[in-house]
């Protein structure tokens, strides 16, 4: 477990119907404001250091970002080392690119370097600042709403994008003031479809029941479920039928798009801090905009304000790719200073939530537990004298959709298939995979379609491929691959840092196997593959 000793949220502060986004040439409902990626990111961080009273220099403080885009036309990497640098950070920082799961995915990664003894503290921050180049590609998608979002409600029509930031800075030790307590996380991958979600939930009831056992807290424990609820006609129904199938439909659920709209690589996290907060003063929010249930599955959508029944919540995401992530997080106090006895007797539940195994609880022997790898294959691809079609032709495999990846999907595909080529199929497995660039080769095709004033609705699945961690999905889609997906940018390739995020990431007791590795691409004459698979001894 980790402790937030500190937080801070920068948020429009609502929403105003039929908002023209200056952008775009009809009307949208969205909650913005002024302020560049950069520039959110460190005023936030900077407030959170402040009121956590830790030292950004020392060498045992990693800076983790989180977010779908960041700066457009800029690799997320490079402006994470600026960041890094205005903030005081000495060591290398992580960008998290997980498209809509990012948030919760940065806090998952903050828990398990922390917990594996890497570092004592972890500045977390999640934001994206929305501008033409998102604006037109949900649009493309046809998921924005011209009014005001209705998560889970029979007349839902889509989403509303937001501008934000949020901020925690995490401990391994809790403080006199800590704010509340991260327990367990779990992210697991549809292997359905890249941008639609699975009918029945899979990937998400996946992970909710993994971050549920490893926190050893039951679904009637629980005081509230925190939904994605971005109101998008298939993530709400999906959202349903998995919350319903992982045994929560007696959980209080609740969506808080309405209030600051979908903030993208911030809302995850964002939606983690505000829920605290509320759960804290007793309360759950409501869903703003549902009025009629409109989903099949059996939840219980809070509808206006409520007292809460108990202190710990599961706060869940999805995102393109079919990544989906989960974490529990508390503010009972029995956590704040290590495994305390129940208060009373009554529920041997409790009991077993909250002192059910000392590994949880002692950082130095959890830091020493990390699981023992093995290499079992290594695949690395260059450029040479023929390029990546035609190796995919040569190759003899039949997936007529290669055709229509973006280059670095296409180069992490045909990497992948010659690295699982014989391997024991593995439908757990995982796919975490590191570069530099993002997806700056395919930014700049995207920005193209957008240079004309027809260019307002571009093809939806280029917009898609925008996102560097579809290509984990497009792995997991071709091998049915249900373990975690992740993808991480580094300001270069360092092999060091990367096995550590690998190693902490295997502690997941769901996980025995993983393709990992780097992937990026530059253009045609300049890219690299270099997979291993690895194993669990």
């Amino acid at each position: 477990m980790i402790y937030a000793l500190a937080d801070n949220t920068i948020t429009p502060g609502g929403l105003k119907a039929g908002q023209t986004v200056p952008c775009l040439p009809y009307p949208v409902c969205a909650s913005l404001m002024e302020g560049s990626y950069e520039d959110l990111v460190c005023r936030s961080a900077s407030a959170s250091l402040a009121d956590a009273g830790v030292d950004p220099s020392r060498s045992d403080v990693v800076l983790i970002l989180s977010t779908t885009k960041g700066e457009i036309g800029v690799s997320p990497g490079e402006s994470a080392v600026r960041i890094a640098s205005r903030l005081g950070v000495k060591t290398c920082p992580v960008t998290v690119c997980n498209a809509c799961a990012s948030g919760a995915s940065a806090i998952i990664l903050a828990l398990r370097l922390l917990e594996a003894g890497e570092y004592s503290y972890a500045i977390v921050v999640g934001a994206d600042v929305p501008g033409r180049f998102i604006f037109s590609g949900f649009g493309a998608l046809q998921s924005l709403s011209p009014e005001l979002c209705r998560p889970f409600d029979i007349e839902r029509n889509g989403l509303n994008l937001g501008t934000a930031v949020a901020s925690v800075v995490f401990g391994r030790e809790p403080s006199a003031n800590t704010l509340f307590t991260v327990l367990s996380g779990a992210s697991r991958n549809d292997a359905y479809h890249i941008s639609a979600p699975s009918p029945k939930g899979e990937g998400l009831k996946q992970a909710a029941e993994a971050a549920l056992s490893a926190a050893g807290v039951l679904p009637e424990e629980l005081a509230l479920v925190n939904a994605h609820g971005t109101a998008t006609l298939f993530n709400d129904q999906m959202e349903s039928v998995a919350f319903e199938r992982a045994g929560l439909g007696n959980v209080p659920v609740n969506a808080l798009k309405g209030y600051f709209g979908h903030t993208l690589g911030a809302a995850g996290l964002l939606e983690t801090v505000v829920s605290a907060r509320e759960l804290r003063e007793g309360r759950i929010p409501g869903t703003i905009g549902y009025k009629e249930h409109g989903v099949s599955g059996k939840i219980r959508v809070v509808k206006e304000s409520e007292a809460a029944k108990g202190k710990t919540f599961l706060k869940t995401v999805s995102g393109f790719g079919g990544c989906n992530a989960a974490v529990v997080v508390t503010m009972d106090d029995r956590f704040f200073g290590g495994c305390y006895p129940p208060q009373n007797d009554s529920s041997s539940h409790s009991e077993r939530a909250f002192c059910h195994s000392e590994r949880a609880f002692c950082h130095s022997e959890r830091s020493e537990e990390s699981p023992t790898l093995s290499k079992k294959a290594h695949v690395q691809i260059v450029p040479g004298s023929i390029g990546l079609n035609e190796i995919y032709r040569q190759s003899g495999v039949q997936w007529p959709k290669f055709f229509k990846m973006d280059p670095l999907s296409k180069l992490g595909f045909l990497a992948a298939e010659k690295l699982l080529e014989g391997a024991t199929k593995d439908s757990s497995r995982a796919v975490i995979l590191f570069n530099r660039t993002s997806s700056l080769h395919t930014d700049r095709e995207y920005l193209q379609t957008l240079s004309s004033p027809e260019g307002f609705f571009p093809s939806p699945s280029l917009f898609v491929y925008t996102l560097p961690n579809i290509v984990t999905g497009e792995i997991a889609i071709r091998h049915g691959l249900h373990g975690e997906t992740s993808f991480y940018i580094l300001p270069e390739k360092n092999e060091e840092l990367m096995w550590r995020i690998v190693a902490a990431s295997m502690q997941d007791s769901g996980l025995g196997s993983a393709v990992c590795g780097w992937l990026d691409y530059e253009d045609e004459g300049h890219y690299e593959a270099d997979f291993y698979l690895i194993e669990k001894n």
